[in-house]
């Protein structure tokens, strides 16, 4: 969504907008940036009996680091530098840590996706019951999703290791480099 909707054609984006609007209820799509012609197609089928409103919010939130770790720890406030610094040194008192990136080859994203999938299923996703594990269909989505990345080549999985086990995980796409 934080790039608008996968569509291949005006025709295809015509169709999944007008699926959106047969469903007679409220959407919100508030990442799907405003200058895509998403909105315009909503306001046609809708036919008027619809509110369409865009804002110039981001698509997605970002941090733009134009210089080196050091450099960019430097800039944030002081409190935030302690809370990063309480969080690793309380995380290393558990372990020792290790940052793994993987962007895999198409074969190897479902045993990565998994670790995913399990890591998620720890926290509050899980006790709201929200999370992927629960969700088969949303799952298998974003499994197929991550193999189309991955042979895009921009599939990410990010995970923070203590004492060698996974125990948080960020999945990524990379947009525009």
């Amino acid at each position: 969504e934080p790039g608008g909707l996968l569509y291949d054609c005006d025709e295809s984006l015509r169709l999944l907008v007008q699926a959106i609007a047969d469903q007679h209820q409220p959407a919100m799509l508030a990442r799907v940036p405003s200058h895509l012609p998403v909105a315009g197609q909503l306001r046609l089928a809708s036919g008027g009996r619809g509110v369409v409103h865009t804002s110039g919010a981001p698509a997605s939130r970002s941090v733009e680091i134009g210089s080196d770790w050091t450099a960019y720890f430097a800039l944030l406030s002081s409190q935030r530098r302690y809370d990063l610094r309480r969080a690793q040194r309380r995380a290393g008192e558990m372990g020792p840590l290790d940052v793994r990136i993987e962007s895999p080859a198409p074969e190897a994203v479902e045993p990565l996706f998994g670790e995913f999938v399990r890591i998620e299923a720890t926290g509050w996703k899980a006790r709201n019951g929200t999370s992927l594990r629960r969700r088969d269909t949303l799952r298998r989505f974003f499994l197929d999703y991550c193999i189309r990345a991955a042979r895009a080549g921009t599939c990410r999985f990010a995970f923070l290791d203590i004492g060698g086990r996974a125990v948080a995980a960020q999945l990524s796409v990379e947009w525009q480099q």
